[in-house]
Formats: structure tokens, sequence, C-alpha cells
């Protein structure tokens, strides 16, 4: 997870500076901006690269397990989409720290 919270700030960075940057971690990247496009945790992905960042890199996947599933349970998600979307939260996590 910390590659992708990484590269998505920079990418933030860059973008609000006019710069170009790689397209390194794009899977995870993908998967960040995506809950936050869904989810609206912040009100765009800049805010959210930077909350993600602020949180101890070794609870950040806990912080966003936790919240997609309360967002899941508060918005009455079917059990099958709220398993596809847990699944697709889950590749983070295998670089989580």
């Amino acid at each position: 997870m910390e590659e992708g919270v990484v590269e998505l700030l920079t990418r933030e960075l860059c973008s609000k500076k006019g710069m170009n940057t790689s397209e390194v971690y794009e899977d995870y990247v993908v998967v960040l901006k995506s809950i936050n496009d869904s989810m609206k945790f912040c009100k765009n992905d800049y805010e959210f690269a930077v909350k993600l960042f602020n949180i101890e890199p070794k609870d950040r996947y806990t912080w966003l397990h936790d919240n997609v599933s309360k967002y899941l349970s508060d918005n009455n998600v079917s059990i099958g989409d709220a398993n596809d979307i847990m699944e697709f939260i889950s590749i983070l996590e295998d670089i989580k720290l």
C-alpha cells in the first residue's frame, strides 16, 4: 500500500505543478482513486492522497479496509458486491507494511 499512496500523492502534486510523472504502481493507484471516486472519503484525489499519507504506514491498509467496510455497511451494499469490492482493495494488502 505504501507504494500506491506515495505514487498517488506524487502524481497529484505533479499534476498541480504541470509536471509529467511515470506510470509506476498503476494497479495500486487505480484502486485508491476508484475507492475515493466511489466512496468520497475526500472531495478529490489530492486530499485523499494527503489524508492517506498522513496515516502511519503500518495503519494505512487497516484504515482503508475499515472505512470501506463501514461505507459498504452504511450503504446497504449487497454481500456479493461487498465481497467484490473487498477483493478489489485486497490488491493493496499485498504490499502493506
